[in-house]
């Protein structure tokens, strides 16, 4: 199938049709705005963060933390 990543083949996704998969979010930064949005995806029923940066690893530990995100830059 066209489009196939290793995450999809991995999570067993690559079957899907891609309007049922999920969003998958990288956020960059977290400041209030990326406070906000994370709190919002939280509710949406297709999107997941996958990933946060931030210039201080520790900021962005934290708010991987706060929003169960697996992956902290």
């Amino acid at each position: 199938m066209r489009g196939q990543t290793a995450v999809d083949l991995l999570l067993g996704l690559a079957n899907m049709h891609p309007m049922s998969r999920p969003l998958r979010w990288g956020i960059m930064g977290t400041g209030n705005i990326a406070d906000q949005f994370g709190e919002g995806v939280r509710d949406a029923k297709r999107s997941v963060i996958t990933a946060v940066g931030s210039r201080k690893r520790h900021h962005a530990e934290s708010f991987a933390r706060k929003h169960s995100i697996s992956t902290a830059y």
